[in-house]
């Protein structure tokens, strides 16, 4: 199945700063009724958790989402009507997405510097996602069923790329629960 997780944002002046996240929740990944119920409950558990004097409720939203909900840089037509209708529901203006391996290659450019060069591995009960961050872009993701032999996966997932280049020295493992 499919997981949800919210974090409300503050967003003064240019900056943004996560003052609260939500619980991890479950969801088939094809029901929006089901995705409704799931994010409902994780972002009312990030609302529980703000700080005094932050008491709205979050209006807008921006999705996280894995490469296989996107083409072309656009939302796959399928997923739009998942996200459009929990949006409605959740009373939320949807006013963007990040591809969540391609917010993390963001994310370590402005952490270490520089341009930084990953394998990075989002491991699922099922399958593996192997994304290529290299000198600070992100090359995109190839999703491969999970065996017993995480270094074959992992493999599997580097020889789709077709990269012909030196392969980055360093491999970041996540969790696909956090």
């Amino acid at each position: 199945g499919s997981k949800v997780k919210s974090a409300i944002w503050s967003l003064p002046g240019e900056g943004g700063k996560v003052i609260a996240f939500g619980s991890l929740e479950n969801w088939g990944g094809e029901n929006t009724e089901e995705l409704i119920v799931a994010a409902d409950a994780s972002i009312a558990t990030a609302a529980s958790k703000l700080p005094e004097g932050y008491h709205q409720q979050p209006t807008k939203t921006i999705f996280g989402l894995p490469e296989s909900w996107v083409e072309s840089d656009s939302l796959k037509s399928e997923r739009v009507e998942i996200l459009q209708g929990a949006c409605r529901k959740l009373l939320l203006k949807p006013v963007g997405f990040i591809v969540t391996d391609e917010a993390i290659a963001h994310w370590l450019k402005k952490e270490e510097g520089g341009l930084p060069s990953v394998i990075l591995g989002t491991l699922e009960e099922a399958e593996i996602t192997v994304s290529l961050i290299v000198e600070g872009k992100y090359l995109g993701s190839k999703l491969v069923g999970r065996s017993d032999n995480l270094a074959l996966d992992f493999e599997e997932g580097l020889l789709r790329f077709d990269y012909k280049n030196v392969l980055p020295g360093r491999i970041l493992l996540l969790d696909g629960d956090t």
